[in-house]
């Protein structure tokens, strides 16, 4: 698991899932380790949570990093995990890793779609793409940018920012091209 918030929202999908109780014959236990949206320190963690604690499920990782990055421990534990992460690139394609990823959340596929769809329905014909400056931002750029294409709006600017800059100002020298667009999309996770 990843962010501050994260470890109330595991505590309430216990709850509302039922599972605080015995199930099978087995207390379920909760391990909750919190990597900071880091790669690095989620595949040690899921290398710990599969190898040492032999759990039976890993719900998480909140972001598409560090879901993309324990596919392989998932894979050789065999461990199911689920996702709460956008990217489709998490479940698809399908291969013998991502066998053992789900996710919950709608795809960036299917946001990208919704989004231009709305558009297009509103008669908006360019856009300014601002998204943050990692694995995320790159693969809803990718989706939004095929999306715009093939509603008739054209992409004007492609912006990033990293999560933890002060400010997500375009740049001066793209400044004047994304003011140009009639509408801008800001991605991020913060």
């Amino acid at each position: 698991m990843e962010g501050a918030g994260d470890p109330y929202v595991i505590q309430a999908g216990v709850l509302a899932a039922g599972l605080d109780g015995v199930s099978n014959g087995r207390v379920p236990g909760e391990l909750l380790f919190i990597n900071m949206y880091t790669e690095g320190h989620t595949v040690k963690n899921a290398k710990k949570l599969v190898s040492e604690e032999n759990v039976d499920l890993i719900v998480g990782p909140t972001v598409t990093p560090t879901s993309l990055a324990i596919l392989d421990v998932i894979a050789e534990g065999r461990t199911p995990t689920i996702s709460l992460a956008s990217s489709a690139r998490i479940i698809a394609p399908m291969d013998a890793k991502r066998a053992w990823m789900f996710k919950t959340p709608q795809t960036d596929v299917q946001m990208a779609s919704g989004i231009m769809e709305h558009a297009a329905a509103r008669g908006l014909k360019t856009i300014a793409f601002l998204g943050q400056a990692d694995t995320m931002g790159e693969a809803f750029h990718a989706e939004v940018a095929k999306q715009a294409q093939a509603h008739g709006i054209k992409m004007l600017a492609n912006e990033r920012f990293n999560t933890r800059d002060p400010s997500a100002t375009p740049s001066q020298s793209s400044r004047p091209v994304a003011l140009e667009a009639t509408a801008a999309l800001r991605w991020a996770t913060t």
